[in-house]
């Protein structure tokens, strides 16, 4: 029984460490960007950890969002280090890896002649990507791949390419319609509205706050709201913009 028991003791032991391992593993695998508003030039950081050996020979794909433009422009088979724009590093060195890159379809590919061990940190970053016009759900990834093209690990993230509301011109709602008070501390309201509208609150790097339906004269909470600037715009693309004190 106590047999048993030990043997049930060291098994749970190491179903936790593996479960534990798998979690810290994938926290680590991440993929961002310094701007998600349409049209604008953006700066990819790719972070994948291999949790498998890899080939004598292996290729790792990034992929931008659908419909993004601008990839950096380069021969193929040039190095990273050759390359203003992309940076390839593994385990966080600041060195960059030598190997061979190529342009193929919506991804760029950077081939490497050598065994990537497992817990390998790969680091890829591509500079000046220009987000497509704004869309919802799209898929960015980095996949690590074998030579003969088998996947060993990849990493995803959807994101959504939001309105450039720094690109647009910041008309009044209407002689009528007034956003007050502004500055505010804990609410707004619109006044003159004749009927009820859609709105959606940005701050002013595009990031969509909060959207709801606006009512003549009624509260609208803002509280939890940072400090500093915002656009109010309505769905018609009309906007002001309003300060949190």
């Amino acid at each position: 029984m106590k047999q048993n028991y030990l043997l049930y003791k060291k098994t749970l032991i190491f179903q936790i460490l593996f479960f534990v391992s798998i979690i810290s593993l994938s926290a680590q695998n991440s993929i961002t960007t310094t701007s998600v508003l349409e049209n604008q030039s953006t700066d990819y950081t790719f972070n994948i950890i291999t949790d498998s050996d890899g080939e004598t020979w292996n290729y790792i794909d990034v992929y931008p969002v659908t419909n993004s433009t601008s990839y950096p422009s380069f021969n193929a088979n040039s190095l990273p280090s050759d390359v203003v724009d992309i940076d390839v590093f593994f385990n966080d060195s600041i060195i960059e890896e030598v190997g061979y890159l190529r342009k193929i379809g919506a991804s760029i590919r950077f081939d490497y002649n050598a065994i990537i061990p497992s817990g390998t940190k790969i680091t890829i970053i591509l500079k000046g990507i220009q987000n497509p016009a704004a869309i919802t759900n799209l898929e960015t990834k980095i996949i690590f791949n074998t030579g003969s093209g088998s996947p060993i690990t990849s990493y995803s993230k959807f994101v959504d390419i939001v309105p450039n509301t720094l690109s647009i011109s910041t008309t009044e709602l209407s002689e009528m319609a007034v956003l007050y008070p502004n500055p505010a501390t804990n609410y707004l309201k619109i006044s003159g509205l004749k009927q009820q509208k859609l709105y959606t609150i940005y701050t002013i790097t595009g990031q969509e706050i909060l959207k709801q339906i606006a009512v003549n004269n009624k509260e609208i909470r803002i509280e939890n709201l940072s400090k500093g600037m915002y656009f109010f715009k309505f769905e018609n693309g009309q906007m002001i913009k309003f300060i949190k004190e």
